[in-house]
C-alpha cells in the first residue's frame, strides 16, 4: 500500500470508529477507558481483516461471538465488504443477534454477498432465510 493511501486510512480509523459510539447503540452505558480501548483493537483488527478481501484465519468468524454489540456490527459489516459467499452462514446466523443493528447490518451483508451465489446458491439462500425468520 503506498505511504500516502496508508496514512490516509490511519487518519480515517478514528472518524470509522465513531460509528461505534453510544449514537450506534444507544442502549448502551458508557464504556470504560479499558473497554474502549479493547473496543477499539477488536475493530482496528476487523478493520485489518476487511482490507485483505479475506475472512483470514477464522478471527473474523469469532467476532462473531464476541460479547460486544460493536464488534459483531463491524464483522458483519466487514462480510458485505468481503463478499466471500462462505461467510453467509454466520451472517444468517447474525440475523437472530439479540442486537437489532447486529441484524440489519448482518442483512446489509447479505445483500451484498447473496447475488455472487449460482441460481441453486440464491434459491438455498432464500430457504435458509426463511427458515431462520420463521
Amino acid at each position: 500500500m503506498p505511504s500516502g493511501l496508508a496514512q490516509l486510512r490511519r487518519a480515517a480509523l478514528p472518524a470509522l470508529l465513531l460509528l461505534l459510539t453510544p449514537d450506534v447503540f444507544p442502549q448502551e452505558r458508557p464504556l470504560s477507558p479499558e473497554a474502549e480501548r479493547v473496543r477499539r483493537e477488536k475493530v482496528e483488527e476487523i478493520l485489518r481483516i476487511q482490507d485483505l478481501r479475506t475472512p483470514h484465519d477464522g478471527r473474523l468468524l469469532r467476532a462473531f461471538s464476541d460479547p460486544d454489540p460493536a464488534v459483531r456490527y463491524r464483522a458483519s459489516l466487514a462480510c458485505g465488504s468481503i463478499q466471500d459467499t462462505l461467510l453467509l452462514p454466520s451472517l444468517i446466523a447474525a440475523l437472530t443477534d439479540p442486537d437489532s443493528i447486529v441484524q440489519g447490518a448482518a442483512a446489509f451483508s447479505i445483500g451484498q454477498t447473496g447475488p455472487l451465489l449460482g441460481e441453486r446458491g440464491r434459491m438455498k439462500l432464500e430457504e435458509e432465510l426463511l427458515w431462520t425468520r420463521l
